[in-house]
């Protein structure tokens, strides 16, 4: 599977060399295919580093028996890109909490180790109510969203303006919708970084951009249904 992908990502290099930067993935389960692996990626694929997990199969990545394939990437000077997934040790974690309630001389915090999740943001794509619940109650309801854009002529000002009145308007029905900070302007790129905080609930009305369009389908609904009352009809279509 690793020499399948890596091969497709060379491919796609290869197709778009002035977008694209490839990164490799080897097998650690065994560390001697990944060491091969690795030596194909960079010597022959051209790729130019390795994505790999923050644990394998629950072995942390300070195991030694992934030693020989760090000293490969050491020898031929090869990145490695380190993608947080399946957390290490989570089913220790309740019990920290446990240790502060039981322990007060050995407390270095104010508040439980819980308590200090809500600083952490977490991404996430679940459709399992569940699921949302846990993350909503444990973490928090806030929701970050960065957006970016490629403009051919930079006008600040008028692109800020923009920006502000288009947060106006969703703000109208979303109210925990706003600005993270201003705009960034970098040569013919305009980075929004937005927030949308939600309503406190288990499922706060509010609670990212499906709300966002669930909220404006409403609103479009009730003036629909406000034109038919009034007798004036409605006319819906493109042009």
């Amino acid at each position: 599977m690793a020499r399948l992908q890596n091969d497709f990502i060379a491919d796609t290099v290869r197709q778009y060399p002035d977008r694209f930067i490839g990164l490799g993935t080897v097998p650690l389960q065994d560390v001697d295919r990944s060491i091969r692996e690795l030596d194909r990626c960079i010597h022959q694929l051209g790729l130019k580093g390795i994505e790999i997990g923050t644990n394998i199969n629950g072995q942390n990545l300070d195991d030694p028996a992934f030693l020989p394939f760090f000293e490969s990437c050491a020898k031929w000077d090869v990145p490695l890109f380190v993608h947080p997934w399946e957390t290490l040790g989570r089913e220790r974690m309740p019990r920290l909490d446990q240790g502060w309630n039981v322990w007060p001389h050995l407390r270095v915090t104010e508040q439980p180790p819980s308590f200090y999740t809500k600083n952490f943001y977490f991404d996430s794509l679940s459709y399992e109510p569940l699921n949302i619940r846990l993350l909503l109650e444990r973490f928090g309801h806030e929701m970050r969203d960065t957006v970016y854009c490629e403009v051919k002529q930079m006008d600040e000002a008028a692109i800020r303006q923009s920006v502000l009145e288009i947060v106006e308007q969703v703000q109208a029905y979303v109210p925990g919708y706003r600005l993270k900070q201003e705009p960034l302007f970098e040569e013919n790129r305009v980075t929004v970084f937005l927030e949308v905080e939600g309503a406190g609930d288990y499922f706060p009305p509010y609670a990212g951009n499906l709300d966002i369009m669930t909220a404006a389908a409403v609103r479009v609904g009730e003036e629909v249904a406000r034109h038919l009352l009034d007798g004036r009809g409605v006319s819906l279509g493109t042009k």
